[in-house]
């Protein structure tokens, strides 16, 4: 499972990555630093285990979200050997 989170960092606006991003959580735009995590899931037990994750920085290296759940993608298929299937 990949999923894009906002953390909040509304009163931070000196830091590096804080950038004004929508937030579902928020309902809103907020300043927040983005980062895409991929965790694994195990249906059978619902057990699920923190796999990868990237900071999602795009003033800085120019990747989308997307970009970053390809590149965890490829790091899983070609470096981990962790089974998965697609559902």
């Amino acid at each position: 499972m990949f999923d894009h989170t906002i953390i909040d960092k509304d009163f931070s606006h000196e830091m590096e990555l804080v950038r004004r991003q929508y937030s579902g959580n928020a309902h809103g735009v907020i300043e927040g630093i983005g980062v895409v995590n991929g965790v694994y899931v195990n249906p059978l037990t619902r057990a699920y285990w923190l796999i990868d994750y990237r900071i999602y920085g795009p003033d800085g290296d120019g990747k989308i979200n997307l970009d970053h759940v390809r590149g965890m993608l490829s790091n899983l298929v070609e470096h981990k050997d962790l089974p998965f299937r697609r559902g």
